[in-house]
C-alpha cells in the first residue's frame, strides 16, 4: 500500500488523494444507483473502487457542467431524485466546498434508499 500511494504521488497526485485512493480501495460499488456528488469530469478513484458492473453512476457537480451529469448548487438546490431513490452516494473531498454542508449531507440521507446505511 505504501508504494502504491508512492507512485500516485510520483504521478502528481497529493499525499490526501493518494492515501484516499488506497483507502477506497476496501469498498465497493453496489448493484443499482449510485449518485457521485462533487466527483467533477472523469474521477480516478473509480480505479481504486471495487464495483459491481451493472452499478449505474451518476455524476452530479456544480462546477464540472460538461463532465457532469447534471449541474447543482449543493447549498441551496434539492438533489434531483425522489426520496429513497439511490442506493449509494459518493460525497468524495466534496464537503470542504461546501459552507453549508448539513444541507447537502441531509439531502444525501434523503434519497438513500432505506436500510443499511454503511459508511
Amino acid at each position: 500500500m505504501f508504494i502504491e500511494a508512492w507512485k500516485q504521488i510520483a504521478k502528481g497526485k497529493t499525499v490526501m488523494r493518494a492515501c484516499m485512493n488506497n483507502a477506497l480501495s476496501a469498498y465497493a460499488l453496489e448493484k443499482g444507483t449510485v449518485l457521485d456528488l462533487g466527483g467533477g469530469k472523469n474521477p480516478s478513484y473509480f480505479a481504486y473502487l471495487k464495483g459491481d458492473a451493472h452499478a449505474q453512476v451518476v455524476n452530479i457537480d456544480q462546477q464540472h457542467a460538461k463532465g457532469a451529469a447534471k449541474e447543482i448548487d449543493f447549498e441551496t438546490d434539492t438533489l434531483p431524485f425522489a426520496e429513497g431513490s439511490v442506493d449509494q452516494v459518493l460525497m468524495l473531498n466534496v464537503l470542504k466546498h461546501v459552507y453549508h454542508h448539513a444541507f447537502l449531507v441531509g439531502e444525501a440521507y434523503r434519497v438513500l434508499k432505506p436500510g443499511d446505511r454503511k459508511s
